[in-house]
């Protein structure tokens, strides 16, 4: 409930929110999403000035009093975290409350659509 009550955020989530309040085009909206899942936190944040919108963002908001993190898990971040080690790693994996097939095929074909070239087929 806390962390909905702080309204807490992707910092992502934040500039598309900017760019929607500022009434920006369609298609930057669209672009930005489409490029962030593969960007740093730095390159997000540069795409985003060259997009004229710097939203307020602290990570250090979603830090609880004992001084851990929040993490907003989930396919995606599962996802991104395949992509990101890929190259250094044979096998990903993602932990679930219950075997969901959609969430595993969408986290195979994410991986996959970044990484075509190292998987191995017999």
């Amino acid at each position: 409930m806390a962390v909905i009550r702080a309204g807490l955020q992707l910092s992502s989530e934040a500039v598309v929110a900017s760019l929607r309040a500022a009434n920006g085009p369609a298609a930057d909206i669209a672009a930005f999403e489409a490029a962030v899942p593969s960007l740093s936190h730095a390159e997000a944040r540069a795409l985003a000035k060259k997009l004229a919108v710097n939203p307020f963002w602290d990570g250090d908001d979603a830090r609880m009093r004992e001084g851990y993190d929040r993490y907003q898990g989930g396919t995606k971040a599962c996802i991104a975290h395949a992509i990101a080690y890929a190259p250094y790693a044979d096998l990903h994996g993602m932990e679930s409350k219950k075997p969901v097939y959609a969430q595993t095929q969408a986290l195979a074909e994410g991986g996959l659509a970044a990484h075509r070239s190292c998987s191995r087929t017999t």
